[in-house]
């Protein structure tokens, strides 16, 4: 799982084999590691609530999607769920199916990721 932080929002990419956890409602965590010994922690988590929510506190990020809203995004052909959370500010966050790179790059993976829509067939 990938995670991006900009300003006031949250973004997480999934492989197909993470998006197949969620759908068995599975949680899916990772985690990156600092010198030194810290690390921060980032989850995408299934429950019974009622809205997409997310959650920071000590090294943990977490991020909790609706279950039917999680079944029916990681069954079906939506590329994205997303919600702005309104706490004391706005928080945009984004949980999104991981596509393939139309460009290959140095050290990347994608054998695990979506097919791009945008990749041109090969002949």
């Amino acid at each position: 799982m990938k995670l991006r932080i900009y300003d006031d929002s949250i973004r997480l990419r999934l492989t197909q084999s993470e998006v197949a956890q969620i759908a068995r409602g599975m949680a899916v965590e990772s985690v990156c590691q600092f010198p030194g010994g810290a690390a921060l922690t980032y989850t995408l988590m299934v429950a019974d609530t009622p809205a997409i929510d997310a959650r920071f506190a000590g090294e943990r990020i977490e991020v909790v999607i609706p279950r039917d809203r999680a079944t029916q995004w990681a069954t079906g052909i939506d590329v994205a769920l997303r919600s702005e959370r309104r706490h004391n500010s706005v928080l945009d966050i984004l949980v999104e199916k991981d596509f393939a790179c139309l460009e290959p790059r140095d050290a990347d993976d994608d054998t695990d990721r979506y097919p791009n829509p945008h990749a041109q067939p090969k002949a």
